[in-house]
């Protein structure tokens, strides 16, 4: 039996559909239920592709290096109470009547692992995964194994225990799973967060074999953004106690990079973007009692050898919270250009150019209200109704990478510390003598000061050093370098 259920154009809200007289099989007593009920949306005639045809045009329209699948497996509130714990046969199949939480049939988690590999073998991307923190350790094993047999061997697979185990707000279950079971085993709730990352990091080594941490498995240990000093710490104090060298484990350390506007009344699209850039600034170096900018996790993850050193879980722009407060113009932020200009500032310069080197974009796709707009897009059929997706095409422009490397020739200039106090050097080379000059300018394009001006240079590698600490502010700036007739220019960022 088939039939056409028609939604005309600009209807939206839910549908009910009721059968009558059913029979489970031919069999079966009257009423008893039905099976193989098949809904498919418009221009599909069978259920053989999995996946949205849009959905796989904007993923491949892209190059992301990863997908992080936390909202996907839905992570969140799928756990039992303490001490129950999830078994592998408890876990969303391919075949169950939807792969969304479905509490009807005792499944609260989202999709199935099967479809996750499916994703990643057909994107070509990492798969980032968020192991239940009450799956028992065949869960564990199985999941690995399935891993190992039906993912692509050239793909990586980020590894991470559940999902913000130290928030406490509604819908966040595994945060009280985690204290109950630090509670049980009398040690506190950061070190069992920390046991259970090495959990699995043992256990997947044992089905990947040896070698494989650091390598195809890349285990991150991650916490809250202020937390570096009151979490993470006594993680790693407790692996290094416990379990040995942290970088025998873990691949990286990692927080969220979300940065805000704000929802002040009155406030223009300017003035929102504005703090936005602010925001992101803040966040690069904390001189505060929590010691926690990126600046100082970058230097954890570095002073334990970490080979990823810092990722980022989640970030984007974040200007929800519900508030209704001047929301026509938070959202037009979300959707100018300028939003552009601070999402390459928060990835690239307070991000990749500090050292980190996976940030993951939280979200590819949401509707635009109160509440957020996460989303590059808040339309898949049309990713470029904003900036925001075009902006990630620009800085992801070649082959799947996390971090591109700059090739030192004679048009690459660098400065280095970047970001610093105000005291950095200009490193750039000639292979002919030249007549250079260079300068600087704010972030608005205004120019403030030179720093040499039609000098002569021979051949070779040049530093020059500069001293602005008396003279500029913390914030963005440009650094324009002219030789002979090119310009080129270099972003520098300045932390007091």
């Amino acid at each position: 039996t088939r039939f056409d259920f028609v939604v005309p154009d600009g209807s939206n809200g839910f549908f009910l559909i009721r059968l009558f007289n059913t029979r489970r099989t031919p069999g079966s007593a009257l009423n008893t239920g039905f099976t193989n009920f098949k809904m498919l949306r418009p221009g599909y005639t069978d259920d053989s592709q999995l996946f949205h045809q849009p959905f796989l045009d904007i993923l491949d329209s892209i190059h992301f290096t990863a997908i992080r699948y936390m909202v996907f497996t839905g992570t969140n509130g799928r756990d039992p109470d303490f001490p129950f714990l999830t078994n592998w046969d408890d876990r969303k199949l391919p075949t169950d009547a939807s792969q969304a939480a479905l509490s009807t049939i005792q499944k609260n988690g989202g999709a199935c692992w099967e479809h996750v590999i499916q994703l990643a073998n057909l994107t070509q991307t990492d798969a980032w995964i968020n192991i239940p923190v009450s799956a028992n350790g065949n869960y564990i094993t199985q999941l690995a194994t399935m891993l190992l047999n039906d993912l692509d061997p050239n793909l990586n697979i980020y590894v991470e225990s559940s999902n913000e185990v130290w928030n406490t707000a509604p819908g966040f279950e595994q945060t009280f799973y985690n204290i109950d079971e630090a509670n049980a085993l009398g040690i506190t709730e950061q070190e069992n967060h920390a046991r259970r990352t090495i959990q699995l990091a043992q256990q997947f080594e044992s089905v990947f074999g040896a070698g494989s941490l650091n390598n195809r498995i890349r285990v991150v240990l991650c916490s809250h953004r202020p937390m570096l000093k009151w979490w993470v710490q006594p993680m790693l104090d407790y692996i290094d106690n416990t379990y040995g060298a942290p970088s025998d484990y873990l691949y990286a350390i990692g927080c969220q990079t979300y940065f805000s506007g704000g929802a002040d009344a009155g406030e223009s699209v300017d003035d929102i973007l504005a703090d936005c850039h602010t925001s992101i600034t803040n966040q690069i170096n904390d001189t505060g009692v929590n010691e926690a900018g990126r600046m100082q996790w970058i230097a954890k993850g570095e002073a334990y050898n970490l080979p990823g050193v810092f990722v980022s879980y989640e970030g984007g722009p974040d200007h929800g919270g519900g508030s209704t407060t001047n929301m026509a113009n938070r959202i037009l932020a979300e959707r100018s250009e300028g939003m552009c200009a601070e999402m390459r500032y928060n990835l690239d310069d307070a991000f990749i150019q500090l050292g980190g080197t996976l940030a993951m974009q939280f979200t590819l796709t949401s509707s635009y209200n109160r509440y957020g707009s996460w989303g590059l897009t808040d339309d898949v059929t049309d990713p470029h109704r904003n900036y925001k997706f075009g902006c990630l095409q620009e800085l992801l422009p070649g082959a799947p990478t996390v971090v591109e490397t700059i090739t030192k020739t004679e048009t690459a200039i660098n400065v280095l510390p970047n970001p610093s106090m105000g005291q950095f050097e200009l490193f750039f080379s000639l292979d002919q003598p030249a007549i250079c000059s260079a300068e600087l300018y704010n972030a608005q394009g205004e120019r403030l000061f030179p720093l040499f001006t039609n000098q002569p240079f021979q051949i070779g590698q040049h530093a020059i050093p500069v001293d602005a600490s008396s003279t500029l502010t913390t914030g963005l700036y440009l650094l324009q370098l002219q030789i002979g007739h090119k310009i080129m220019t270099k972003k520098v960022v300045l932390v007091k």
